[in-house]
């Protein structure tokens, strides 16, 4: 494989790729799945390249590689487990994200949101807004019920 030309390269230089979701299980895609593991260790043992991959998910990518058995090609990167968040992280989190997308909520609205979700998992918070989001556009002048 060779180096990307878009790829930073020398001192004061790098590029952080975010990655989710990218490893299957099921046998048609599991040859893209090594091949992606494969060519992603190259680039990370490469000197000349200044390159940091975070691979994200809400399951252990450690154990899907596992099942695949190709664990050899992700024997070099660290595991990071996040916490979930508090519930005043979680209420600036949500107001951070409401306000990306243009959508107001108020603050009960909120606290409402989250004592339902429970679990203050950035990954679940973002999955539900859009589709609170939706919810509301289908139908504004419903009020939340308790």
């Amino acid at each position: 494989m060779g180096i990307p030309a878009n790829l930073p390269t020398g001192v004061g230089k790098r590029a952080y790729l975010i990655l989710a979701g990218i490893i299957f299980e099921d046998d048609e895609k599991h040859s893209s799945s090594l091949s992606l593991l494969k060519s992603h260790r190259e680039l990370r043992q490469n000197q000349d390249i200044n390159i940091t991959f975070i691979y994200a998910g809400s399951i252990g990518f450690e154990s899907i590689v596992k099942k695949i058995g190709d664990s050899k090609y992700i024997n070099d990167l660290y595991s990071v487990t996040i916490p979930p968040l508090d519930f005043e992280d979680a209420k600036a989190f949500v107001k951070q994200l409401l306000s990306n997308n243009h959508f107001d909520m108020n603050k009960s609205q909120i606290e409402y949101l989250l004592h339902k979700i429970k679990w203050f998992i950035p990954f679940y918070i973002q999955l539900i807004l859009p589709e609170t989001k939706k919810l509301y556009k289908k139908n504004p002048n419903r009020s939340s019920r308790r």
